[in-house]
């Protein structure tokens, strides 16, 4: 009895399930860190990055195993998800619990800069579509705040996420124009007030609301 041939896909799929483990340690040590073992093959083709990382005579590559300790070990957990799942329920907004969400978002927000760092356009995709679908929901100035600190300190200026984060602050500054809000050294805006692109981005987007209105 003549057996079907494997599909291109189902073959490429065993190659990478069968092309043995790495390990992938994310966070610093004296934060939250944790390993992750994930299949070499499947890996490295997510990025031109990872490719390079595990595919040449690196250390990475001769140890199996590499260190990412300036990135978020709960935005690599869904990048896992995605990777072997190819889904991200983990980011889901379904919680009416105000505080589970803000959890949520900040996670979204975590996801949405690794996601940028590595070039990972469709998890970056996929993520922010998520933030829309909840963006009905009231975002507290605490939270803006903790999420604006977190990507501002974490991404490159021209981060995806940046950019609608200050759309939202030069709203944000906006709905307060009498000034007795938002004040340098008192509010959220010092945590990223040095960050001179990111400012600049905000007061863009002011003059932009300025001149269109808030749309």
């Amino acid at each position: 009895m003549d057996t079907a041939p494997v599909p291109k896909v189902a073959d490429g799929l065993i190659d990478a399930l069968t092309s043995g483990v790495i390990t992938i340690t994310v966070g610093k040590e004296d934060d939250t860190q944790a390993t992750f073992t994930v299949h070499k093959k499947l890996f490295q083709g997510k990025a031109p990055i990872f490719n390079k990382m595990f595919g040449g005579s690196f250390l990475e590559g001769v140890t199996g195993s590499a260190t990412l300790p300036n990135d978020d070990h709960e935005a690599f957990e869904v990048f896992m998800e995605w990777l072997y799942r190819n889904t991200l329920t983990s980011l889901a907004l379904l919680s009416k619990s105000k505080s589970v969400n803000a959890v949520l978002r900040l996670k979204i927000a975590k996801t949405m800069v690794f996601a940028d760092k590595y070039c990972l356009d469709e998890l970056s995709d996929r993520a922010m579509s998520i933030w829309f679908q909840g963006r009905g929901r009231t975002l507290l100035a605490g939270e803006l705040e903790t999420i604006t600190a977190y990507v501002v300190d974490n991404s490159a200026p021209t981060c995806r996420a940046r950019s609608y984060l200050a759309r939202m602050w030069a709203k944000e500054i906006r709905s307060h124009s009498d000034g007795e809000h938002y004040k340098v050294g008192q509010s959220g805006l010092d945590t990223f007030i040095n960050d001179d692109s990111f400012v600049t981005q905000v007061f863009n987007h002011i003059g932009a609301l300025q001149s269109f209105g808030d749309i």
